[in-house]
Parts: structure tokens; C-alpha cells; sequence
């Protein structure tokens, strides 16, 4: 019996200096959780230095490449396109395609392929175009709205995507699988800093993942509980990662932010098993794999009603969302962030919650519901 070929299709790739995501991690975890009847290729945009992660990462095709973002985005377009006209030219189409689009890196629509195409929402970033990339958000918007109303097939991470895409498509099948953990992250046993800790762990993008609204209500967490620490940890571009150190030298408490880049897992395990208190104040956000990680680490989680909380962080149970909303959420994150160093019981309390919350979301649970999905939609594409 032959093997089901599949291809996923995205610019980002777990080890993407520049990004390196949740959404790509998760779709990479997936993607390798397949069996032996499976065939798979994760097509990904090659960034510089690539050849010394190519032995790491077998079972990855590298597209374009570019020593800079701007370069490796606009080879990944073009290179993505010539990959698929290759693929239509040979007659050996995949018998299935998972794309992960972007609005700032697109993949081609396969407008002629949608039967066998399974389009991944991790977020929609709708408005939050303009922040990202200015004058071009009218055109990254447009791609966006195409992608959500041509589709047949869809996997999204958060019921408000599910929601989005179900009111401009009413026909698509949508399945919605949230991201999960690794499931050794249960067990990670606790040694509670001594003094209080707050930590960040997450891609060092400041806009998206909201690391200056953070910044700005350490201040006044600081102010209110002597002795409290910040703890951010990650990776980013070096544009990302130059910018982040000169707002944390200029903080009235820089003496008082640690910042660490490229943690290993056992590292993060460790760092977590410290924390007091998570916060994470995103801007716009898919789901948030670092927040359930926490959880399982019996840590609370501060963080925005940006749509992915709503669905990671049970509100007033595991943690504190605050509004989204920018006048104030500086405020409102600090005011949480303090209320749980300051309450022992609360904070315990969110930590056990949290825990058997994210017990429920581990990758091995999540994989099953992902190849069901894949099978019926080869059915489908079948008839």
C-alpha cells in the first residue's frame, strides 16, 4: 500500500532565528506525530545559516533564503510559487497540502488545488496590519480576506477564528485543535524563587507579543512590591533583540530585568518552576503555548483578552486576562500582577487549576484529533 504524501507549507519553521513561533513549532509536532502510512514534507523559507540546522531538522524542505527577514520573506514568495509550479509540471501534487498562510510572507491560494488543501489559521491579524507593516495593510488584508473566504478546508487553533471564518464561509469545514504541551512539563517540579518573580517567555517580537506594555507596568509592580524581579526569556530577530536591550537599559529598574536569549527546554522547565507569575500582554495572539506551559507548571497566568487567551487562560480559574484595550492595559497589568504576588492562597490556588487545565492539552491528545481530520479531508478530496 502506498504511503499519503503530504506537504505543510510555511514561511516560519521552529528553527527560524527571526520567528520561530508557536504556530510553527506546533505545526511541526503535528506534522511529525503522523505514522509510517504518511509521507511528509514540512516546506519551510530557508533564513541564513540554515545549513547548520538542515541534519537537525530532517524531513524539511528549504525555500529561498536571505541574510536579513525582508529577503528571506520576499525569496520565500517566489520560491514557494516555482516549488509549486514544479509540483503541477511533474503531475506530483501532493495528495494533501497543509499551508500555513501569512499575511506578510504569502503561499499561493491553489485556487485549483482546494479539495486536497487544508489552510491553518493560527491568528487573524486583521487590523493590527496597519502597527505591523503601515501603507501595505490595505494589500495584507485583502490576502487575509481571501484566505478566509475561498478555503474548503480549515484548521484553527481558537474559537474566535472558528467563529470568523464560519460567518465570510459559511460552507467551510472548520476544525478547531488548540496547541498543546510536551507532556514531561506536568511533572516539572516547583522551587518558588524566594523573592517575587515574574516571567516572560515567548518570541522577543515587542509589538505583537506586547514586551513594552510589560515593561511599562513593571514599573509600577516594582513600585508596589519591593524586591520583585522580571524574568524574559526567548529569541527574536536582532533588530528585535537590539531594541528590546536598549528599553530594558533605560528602565528606571533595568537592575531588576534579566534577559535571556535561546533557553533549552530544560532551562525553560527550570525557569518556569521560579516563576511566581506568567504574564504575557499580546497584542493579537493565536493561542499561546508559553501560557499553557506555565499552567502546567502550576504557574498563573497575567495576560490580554486577545482572542488566543480567551480559549488558553481559563479567565478568574487559572489566571487574570485583562481588556485588550491600549489606554489602559498597562494599568490593569500591573494591578493583576500585584494582586497575585500579594495573595499566597489565590495564587496557589489558580496554580493547582491551571495545572489540571493543561493536563487536558497535551500534544499526544491533540495528534489524534489532527489525523482524523487529515483522513476525512483526503476522503473528500477523493470523490
Amino acid at each position: 500500500m502506498s504511503r499519503i504524501r503530504l506537504e505543510h507549507w510555511s514561511y516560519d519553521h521552529p528553527a527560524n532565528p527571526w520567528l520561530g513561533g508557536g504556530g510553527a513549532y506546533r505545526d511541526w509536532t503535528l506534522l511529525r506525530s503522523l505514522d509510517e502510512k504518511w509521507s511528509t514534507d514540512y516546506v519551510a523559507a530557508a533564513f541564513d545559516g540554515v545549513e547548520e540546522h538542515k541534519a537537525a531538522w530532517p524531513g524539511t524542505v528549504w525555500i529561498g533564503g536571505g541574510n536579513t527577514p525582508g529577503s528571506a520573506r520576499f525569496n520565500w514568495i517566489r520560491g514557494i510559487r516555482h516549488h509549486l509550479r514544479q509540483l503541477q509540471r511533474s503531475g506530483n501534487m501532493p495528495d494533501l497540502i497543509t499551508s500555513s498562510p501569512s499575511v506578510l510572507a504569502p503561499t499561493p491560494c491553489l485556487r485549483h488545488h482546494l479539495k486536497r488543501t487544508i489552510l491553518v489559521i493560527h491568528h487573524l491579524v486583521g487590523w493590527n496590519a496597519w502597527r505591523n507593516v503601515g501603507p501595505l495593510a490595505p494589500f495584507c488584508m485583502a490576502y487575509e480576506q481571501g484566505i478566509v473566504r475561498r478555503g474548503l478546508h480549515y484548521i484553527v487553533v481558537n474559537r474566535k477564528v472558528e467563529a470568523r471564518i464560519h460567518s465570510l464561509n459559511p460552507q467551510a469545514r472548520v476544525m478547531r485543535i488548540p496547541n498543546g504541551i510536551d507532556r514531561t512539563l506536568l511533572a516539572t517540579v516547583r522551587h518558588p524563587n524566594p523573592e517575587p518573580l515574574v516571567v516572560f517567555i515567548g518570541r522577543l517580537d515587542l509589538e505583537m507579543k506586547g514586551i513594552d506594555r510589560l515593561l511599562d507596568a513593571f514599573a509600577e509592580v516594582r513600585r508596589r512590591v519591593p524586591g520583585v524581579r522580571l524574568e524574559m526569556a526567548g529569541r527574536g530577530s536582532i533588530a528585535d533583540v537590539k531594541r528590546l536591550g536598549r528599553l530594558i537599559a533605560s528602565h528606571p529598574d533595568s537592575d531588576a530585568i534579566c534577559l535571556r536569549l535561546n533557553i533549552s527546554e530544560a532551562q525553560k522547565a527550570e525557569l518556569l518552576g521560579r516563576a511566581w507569575v506568567f504574564a504575557t500582554p499580546s497584542r493579537f495572539e493565536g493561542w499561546c503555548i508559553a501560557a499553557v506551559e506555565a499552567q502546567a507548571c502550576r504557574v498563573p497566568v497575567v495576560a490580554t483578552t486577545a482572542d488566543g487567551f480567551l480559549d488558553s487562560v481559563p479567565d478568574g480559574q487559572a489566571g487574570i486576562l485583562v481588556p485588550n484595550q491600549e489606554c489602559s492595559v498597562r494599568t490593569d497589568l500591573a494591578d493583576a500582577i500585584v494582586a497575585l504576588l500579594n495573595d499566597d492562597a489565590r495564587r496557589h490556588a489558580m496554580g493547582e487549576v491551571a495545572h489540571a487545565w493543561a493536563s487536558r492539552h497535551t500534544w499526544d491528545q491533540l495528534a489524534r484529533q489532527y489525523e482524523e481530520f487529515l483522513l476525512e479531508t483526503l476522503e473528500i478530496s477523493r470523490r
